[in-house]
């Protein structure tokens, strides 16, 4: 028998590992904290240096925009003033094509200056400021233009369709035609941004027209004194200037500099980008920053969009840092407005690879210090353990002669360490001591031998000791017989075969599974064994044992058994009772079960009729008042199928029949069809309904998406019945769970409504309980949604709870609890609920859910020509499913049952069968099953029926058909099933 314990992970340490691990530990502790603060400082210092660099950048950049365009506004507000003085005609021509020529010739960064007016003539001057536009001029006219060169723009009376491009004299005067390009001044975006204006303003970026590249014109409406609108002035820049610009600004090796608009879209990068899009037909588009091919712009725009949504909420200066595969980038962002409508945002990304070689090399020199540093406090360490270990490992020596019974060889006394020294004298008193409690322990022991044969003979238990491998008793307390009826002797001297031949029957494979068990059983393993054995008297008792290994032989193999016995018989006699009850109970709720769904069926069948119809009233003109009176009947319909679908439900969970199915879905198609359903009740009390889903979380995963859907109906419903005003917000995040491919989603919906308060947050979760009585009367329900939601969240393995103010009802997690303390109060309530799901690497086509609201046509059997046959033999349902049908342009042949039907489709090919499940003569099932098998026929079959359990959907699919809708039937249904039928 082997009764050693067992054995810690931390035993047979030697001691100058003790000494010598905790230095080392503690070095390297303090160390690392070091090296680690150190690290910390050093990415502040980085932030803080990429901060500086990103603000001078963006003050060159507003420095270089406030020069330019402040440039041509002045230009244009200089010519403005002499029009309204009168000192410049705008009927003389040449009176401003000198004004144009003096002004192009005093500020040499004015790019243009033009005037148009409402006859398409235009008179103004250009100047070539950039290789880009003597390229540019050189493809489009073959004219080899110089930098700074100043070109006579005009279109004349005699030809309104053309704008012509001359070479000037010294004078400004044209002497050289060379562009001709077919353009009207009043169908250009700046002519039409100035008529509109009522003061100097900026037109709209836009590809100019006589060149390939993006611009933007100061434009000013000329008007009369009568206020009649006369023509434009207007300057021109290219935004390419000021990218190349940002290209030129090196203020990081690798830093990127861009502007964009408020809509997003790019108006000017560092990466010298091409910032609109050419198309084949039609006008160029501007490029979005989103779709940039430049990574990092891309990257940054993303990330704007997903943290602000709308760029106008950008006000001020932001920061932003951004992580990417193997780099963090700084980014900043800076508004740059004027006082003519330009607003841009400046955006500057520093990675920060430009700054980490420095702190790259401190780390690699703190890992040189601390090996340094541990290698030395090791052998120091080692040194002091072997001169505190020498003297220890000889009191080992006399501790083992002392336990193999040498009791003459003292330990010495004479030691440098005081502690050894007292150590050694303690220890030789204490051998001494030890000597002498020997002889006392032999007495003990006998006397507790006695001590332990009276506790066996008086048990109230049968005690026992076999040899488990010829099933032998070698030893039986006297319990054996109240027990049994038999001695202890008659147990050890009939051996296996007494045994065997008072064992139950039935329950001799137990005994030949236990003897294979022991032999690789371990020491600490209970087998426990219910069985029945024959008294003497001929009863069956039943008895549970108890057993464990109890001694081992040579080859480790168990040689003997200790074990108890318990007369069990009356427990057994009860369990048989309640095993009685149990199955009486499970009948009861089978019929009940049963009977709800006959109940469904019966009820459906004449909703079927009613709804139909509001569905088709609904449909013919009425007034205002007959419509509510249509709605209150569909509302009225639909809460009551809600009512018969929760207590479905809420028997199978009773039962536990009911079921998780998952599929893969997208999670924001599930959200947003609640938020769609539900989106008109929140308008009616005018609540704002909204949703936010972690950007981390997997766009498909695999889940039960219509339990999900009909745990957030519940919740989201709840949260707008109880919610006079306000919001009703949904907010999703997830967490990773240990398991490949798996994560807990975590779902928060919060409202601004009347709140839960005192003990009634605890019943919350309770079927047919809500908050009180009086709530129940003031809102209605049945209060079974929040029951079956707890019992769905529990069955997709999660926890669901409830806060309101400083109470919590339901099961939340132990961690959300310590945050209690540090929220504030809030009026309203919020939900919270957990759910398991996982990522597929199965491909198949994710489940959608929003299903685009169809208007009825009537002319959709012309789009979708089918040959329809009904087969249903309610007359309510034929008319109300004809209806439908012929709403849509269909005339569908009718069978009353499904006998007519099979007959029907051996003289008639159709197209779609709309086929009823219970029916006389024969059912729908039925006739499926012959139609495919015996008829052959590749129509599509539609189980178009009042029960409305999926277990009803997997016959129907089983019978042939293929696909399942449940009464009462919806228009949005039949439209959607005719559609998609080929």
């Amino acid at each position: 028998m082997s009764n050693s314990p067992k054995r810690s992970l931390l035993s047979n340490i030697p001691l100058r590992w003790v000494l010598v691990v905790p230095f080392v530990l503690q070095i390297v502790g303090a160390v690392g904290l070091v090296s680690y603060l150190s690290y910390r400082s050093g990415q502040t210092a980085l932030e803080n240096m990429a901060h500086q660099v990103s603000n001078q950048a963006s003050s060159r950049v507003r420095d270089r925009l406030n020069i330019s365009l402040q440039n041509q506004n002045q230009a244009i507000l200089l010519s403005q003033r002499a029009i309204q003085k009168r000192t410049l005609n705008l009927k003389d021509f040449e009176q401003m094509q000198n004004h144009f020529w003096q002004q192009i010739n005093l500020s040499l960064s004015l790019s243009s200056i033009y005037f148009a007016n409402e006859n398409g003539e235009m008179i103004g001057y250009g100047r070539v400021l950039s290789q880009e536009a003597i390229e540019q001029t050189k493809q489009l006219t073959g004219e080899n233009l110089t930098l700074g060169e100043s070109v006579l723009i005009e279109t004349t009376s005699q030809d309104l369709a053309h704008r012509k491009y001359y070479l000037v004299d010294d004078q400004g005067k044209a002497k050289q035609l060379y562009g001709n390009l077919p353009i009207d001044n009043r169908t250009t975006i700046w002519y039409r941004a100035g008529k509109a204006a009522q003061q100097l303003t900026w037109s709209p970026i836009y590809v100019f027209k006589d060149a390939p590249t993006l611009g933007i014109n100061i434009v000013a409406p000329i008007k009369d004194e009568a206020g009649n609108f006369q023509g434009v002035l207007s300057s021109s820049i290219r935004l390419t200037a000021i990218g190349t610009f940002l290209s030129q600004l090196n203020f990081s090796p690798s830093g990127q500099a861009f502007i964009i608009d408020r809509a997003g879209d790019l108006v000017a990068t560092s990466t010298l980008e091409t910032p609109y899009i050419q198309v084949k037909q039609g006008e160029p588009l501007r490029l979005s920053a989103s779709q940039s091919k430049d990574i990092r712009t891309k990257l940054v725009a993303d990330r704007l969009q997903q943290q602000y949504g709308n760029l106008n909420q950008i006000q001020t200066k932001i920061r932003l840092k951004i992580v990417t595969e193997g780099n963090t980038l700084f980014v900043e962002v800076a508004p740059y407005q004027d006082d003519f409508g330009l607003d841009w945002l400046l955006v500057t990304v520093i990675p920060d690879s430009d700054f980490i070689t420095e702190i790259q090399t401190n780390a690699k020199w703190t890992i040189l210090l601390c090996g340094l540093t541990l290698l030395a406090i090791i052998a120091i360490g080692v040194i002091t353990a072997r001169w505190i270990t020498r003297p220890i490992l000889k009191l080992n020596q006399v501790s083992e002669a002392i336990a193999k019974g040498d009791w003459q060889e003292p330990l010495p006394e004479d030691q440098t360490i005081a502690e050894l020294k007292a150590l050694s004298v303690s220890f030789n008193l204490m051998a001494t001591q030890v000597h002498q409690s020997f002889d006392r322990v032999e007495t003990e022991l006998l006397e507790n031998k006695h001590f332990l044969q009276q506790i066996t003979d008086h048990s109230a238990q049968i005690l026992y000791i076999l040899d488990p491998n010829v099933w032998v008793n070698l030893y039986i307390n006297r319990q054996s017989i109240d027990i049994l009826g038999y001695t202890p002797e008659e147990f050890q001297q009939g051996g296996s075969q007494f045994l065997q031949s008072i064992l139950h029957p039935d329950d001799i494979p137990l005994l030949l599974r236990n003897m294979d068990y022991w032999q690789t059983a371990k020491d600490d393993e209970v087998l426990t064994t219910e069985y029945r054995m024959r008294h003497k008297n001929g009863d069956w008792v039943w008895l549970r044992s108890r057993e464990v290994v109890f001694a081992r032989n040579e080859h480790h193999q168990a040689s003997k058994i200790l074990g108890t016995a318990q007369d069990i018989s009356n427990r057994k006699q009860i369990e048989i009772a309640l095993a009685e009850a149990k199955e009486t109970a499970e009948a009861a709720n089978k019929a009940k079960s049963e009977f709800l769904a006959n109940m469904s069926h019966e009820l459906r069948t004449p909703m079927n009729g009613v709804l139909g119809m509001v569905q088709i009233l609904s449909t013919t003109k009425l007034t205002e008042q007959q419509q509510s009176f249509v709605k209150t009947i569909r509302d009225s319909g639909d809460a009551l199928l809600t009512v018969i679908n929760d207590i479905l439900d809420f028997s199978k969970i009773e039962s536990g029949m009911l079921e998780i199915e998952p599929s893969n879905f997208v999670l924001e198609d599930v959200i947003r069809s609640v938020c769609t359903l539900l989106h008109s009740q929140a308008i009616d009390k005018q609540i704002d309904l909204q949703y936010a889903i972690s950007p981390v979380i997997p766009t498909t995963i695999f889940g039960d998406h219509t339990r999900l859907r009909q745990i957030l109906l519940n919740i989201v419903g709840n949260a707008i019945k109880f919610t006079q005003y306000g919001q009703v917000s949904i907010s999703v995040n997830s967490r990773l769970l240990s398991q490949p491919n798996q994560y807990e989603l975590s779902f928060e919906i919060a409202d601004t409504g009347i709140g839960i308060t005192g003990d009634r947050i605890d019943k919350l979760f309770q079927p047919f309980t809500q908050a009180d009585a009086s709530i129940s009367r003031k809102y209605g329900g049945t209060g079974l949604g929040l029951s079956i939601s707890k019992s769905l969240v529990e069955l997709m393995g999660g926890t669901i709870w409830v806060k309101s103010g400083n109470q919590i009802g339901g099961n939340p997690p132990s961690i959300w609890r310590l945050q209690l303390n540090n929220s504030s109060v809030s009026h309203g309530s919020t939900f919270y609920f957990t759910i398991g799901v996982s990522t597929s690497s199965v491909t198949e086509q994710p489940l959608g859910f929003l299903l685009e609201q169809m208007m009825i046509d009537n002319k959709m059997a012309e789009k979708f020509p089918l040959r329809i046959l009904l087969v249903e033999d309610n007359k309510v349902n034929q008319m109300v499913a004809n209806l439908m049908l012929e709403q849509l342009g269909y005339c569908a042949d009718v069978a009353n049952n499904g006998l007519e039907a099979v007959q029907a489709v051996q003289s008639q090919s159709y197209d779609l069968i709309m086929m009823d499940l219970q029916m006389p003569e024969m059912d729908g099932l039925t006739a499926a099953r012959l139609i495919r098998s015996k008829l052959m026929s590749q129509a599509r079959i539609i189980a178009m029926t009042a029960d409305a359990t999926p277990e009803d959907r997997q016959i129907c699919l089983e019978a042939g058909m293929d696909d399942y809708i449940s009464k009462p039937i919806d228009m949005q249904e039949i439209m959607q099933l005719v559609s998609t039928t080929k």
